[in-house]
């Protein structure tokens, strides 16, 4: 017996001709139980006609949605003016930090590029706070007055500061810049009365430029003078006088100093001809005598000027070598002991003393 197993999807009747399809026969002479066999009661599909693909009639569920859904625009605005200041601040504090890292003046070009950056964010998160406080009526005020109104008064606060702050910096630099001309003009009247005027003037202007720059080359060699011979007096590696942390922390603080102190005359000069450049422009040179004096000045550092830096970057390193022994012992003051007969420090852990020997290699 053969049994043709149709999909019941709709009402032909009205179209008796359309050809059926059969999905599957069974075999003659047997009888599929497992299957329902048509009755005549069912809908079967003709071969003529696409099934039909709206099943939103068939009464399941709507499968749920795998993407959560988004926070307002209210709330997310909110959190952004509330964090914006505190991101320009971060921004602002680290590059603070990295030029006093660097011993060094702030940069003219840098530090306005970092202002106008930190001004950006919180000027962008005020408008976001505006925003934000515009669509709490419509998306709710749970989680947005709050943060909108605290972000904004502090991104209000930073641009006020930086604000007042860079005024103060500019008017200060114009003032100096004022006070420095007003000098310079003064130095050239004497030099004027004094030599007269041309190119014994210009030798004259020349002779201050390099009388200001003498007097901060021997302010920092008395200064490295100075702390060079602190670390003799006592000898900061001797551990016979050691009796307790405090002697080594201030061993410590005479250390850091001469390493500063050799740092600032290495860097001082490693940039002399920039800082010698500097001094002639406080001066009323003409360009002419100003570029021949600088050339002169510069061809006067080319033998031993390396050598001066590279002794100073020497220091530095031989600074850093007896911090870190220091401070190795201070750190772990109670685990050693100094033995005067040997010369030597004994420690409890052989850890400690390997890093010890690191330290003092």
């Amino acid at each position: 017996m053969k049994a043709d197993l149709r999909i019941p999807v709709k009402d032909y009747s009205r179209h008796p001709k359309e050809r059926l399809v059969p999905l599957c026969t069974t075999p003659a002479g047997h009888t599929n139980k497992s299957l329902p066999m048509d009755s005549g009661r069912g809908q079967m599909l003709s071969v003529d006609e696409t099934p039909p693909t709206d099943l939103s009639s068939s009464g399941d569920p709507a499968a749920p949605s795998l993407i959560p859904p988004r926070k307002p625009f209210a709330k997310r605005a909110a959190k952004l003016t509330l964090w914006s200041p505190f991101a320009g601040l971060l921004i602002l504090i680290a590059f603070m930090a990295t030029v006093e890292e660097k011993n060094d003046g702030p940069h003219q070009v840098m530090g306005s590029i970092v202002v106008a950056v930190c001004w950006l964010i919180w000027v962008a998160g005020l408008v976001l706070g505006m925003m934000a406080l515009r669509r709490r009526k419509t998306e709710g005020r749970k989680g947005v007055s709050g943060r909108a109104f605290t972000g904004m008064t502090l991104n209000l606060l930073f641009l006020g500061v930086t604000i007042w702050g860079v005024v103060m910096v500019v008017g200060m630099e114009a003032e100096i810049r004022q006070f420095t001309n007003k000098t310079a003009e003064t130095e050239a009247e004497k030099a004027r009365a004094k030599v007269g005027d041309g190119e014994a003037l210009q030798k004259e202007l020349a002779a201050y430029a390099n009388r200001a720059f003498v007097a901060n080359v021997l302010e920092l060699q008395k200064q490295y003078r100075t702390s060079g011979a602190a670390l003799t007096n006592p000898p900061v590696l001797d551990l016979a006088l050691v009796k307790s942390k405090e002697d080594l922390q201030a061993r410590e603080e005479v250390i850091s100093e001469f390493i500063t102190a050799s740092k600032n005359l290495r860097d001082f000069c490693d940039g002399a001809p920039d800082i010698y450049r500097q001094e002639l422009l406080k001066h009323k040179l003409t360009p002419e005598a100003r570029e021949a004096s600088l050339k002169k000045f510069v061809e006067s550092l080319r033998g031993i000027n390396p050598t001066i830096v590279a002794l100073r970057k020497a220091d530095v390193r031989r600074g850093n070598a007896m911090l870190k022994l220091i401070t190795l012992l201070e750190a772990n003051w109670g685990k050693w002991d100094y033995k005067p007969e040997t010369d030597q420090v004994q420690f409890q852990g052989t850890r400690l003393a390997e890093d010890y020997t690191r330290a003092n290699q």
